[in-house]
């Protein structure tokens, strides 16, 4: 498979909120962690084809999840819609470009913008292309609009774990090198950092005593276990051409039921996060 860079680091803006994963309960391994079974079917796996489009495929995971716990429906939601809206010029994307689209535009439907034409992934150049965006489309999009976006500035396997617990999803940014285990269910960590990947997170549990997240990758169902993919601590803890081996990520809120909870939360976040300046 010829895997291309695909993520890149967002520029650093000091207005992010920050998760606040320290504050949280701690996570609990032995109970562990799983989207599916919240949701309680299996999350149809995506494929960016030749693209270089993994940024939109994993927030567009993440927002059709959290629509479908709010809404109790599921729908898969637009890649295109968000990458061609944010792609570098050479292709990829940024993590926090892309929670702002989110969060400003909302999530379009695949129904409304398809990401695949024949049943096959569309290319980078028709990934970009927004000509398509009309206005029905934007106001498709409104239906799955973020009211807030957080990074995990302390990264660490348990803080990702808080941060799926409570908000049912992230998004990581990755450093791989192609070391032949990328296409498996574990990856091993790279000792150069050959390319960039975003992916979605909706597992956590132990396995053989380890710490490891479950992450859904958007190279279709033959890539690991159905789709699935463990990262391990070790990957957490791992230096590739001198950064951290998992070094972003994002978790968001879409919508919550409970909306006085939600008004809290959202309230608290600030209070700490202006603390903190």
């Amino acid at each position: 498979m010829n895997i291309k860079n695909g993520a890149f680091k967002s520029i650093q803006d000091n207005r992010d909120y920050e998760f606040v994963g320290s504050a949280s309960t701690p996570f609990d391994w032995n109970k562990g962690f799983d989207i599916e079974e919240e949701l309680g079917f299996k999350i149809p796996v995506k494929s960016q084809g030749e693209s270089k489009s993994c940024g939109g495929q994993a927030f567009s995971y993440y927002t059709q999840v959290l629509e479908a716990l709010y809404s109790k429906t599921f729908e898969e939601r637009s890649a295109k819609f968000l990458y061609s809206q944010v792609a570098l010029p050479g292709g990829g994307s940024r993590g926090r470009d892309i929670c702002k689209i989110i969060y400003n535009q909302g999530s379009a439907r695949e129904a409304f913008l398809p990401s695949y034409k024949d049943g096959k992934p569309l290319s980078e150049e028709e990934m970009v292309d927004t000509s398509n965006i009309n206005d029905v489309v934007r106001q498709d999009a409104k239906s799955a609009q973020s009211i807030s976006y957080e990074n995990i500035k302390q990264i660490s396997i348990d803080n990702v774990a808080i941060a799926l617990r409570d908000n049912k999803g992230v998004v990581i940014g990755v450093s791989g090198e192609n070391n032949g285990t990328w296409l498996t269910a574990f990856p091993t960590p790279p000792k150069t950092a050959e390319w960039g990947h975003w992916l979605f997170v909706g597992k956590a549990k132990l396995i053989n005593g380890k710490k490891y997240i479950g992450v859904l990758n958007s190279w279709g169902d033959k890539t690991g276990e159905g789709g699935w993919q463990w990262i391990g601590e070790d990957y957490f803890n791992t230096i590739a051409s001198g950064y951290i081996a998992v070094w972003e990520a994002w978790t968001m809120v879409i919508k919550e039921v409970d909306e006085k909870n939600n008004l809290l939360k959202t309230l608290l976040t600030a209070l700490l996060n202006a603390f903190k300046k």
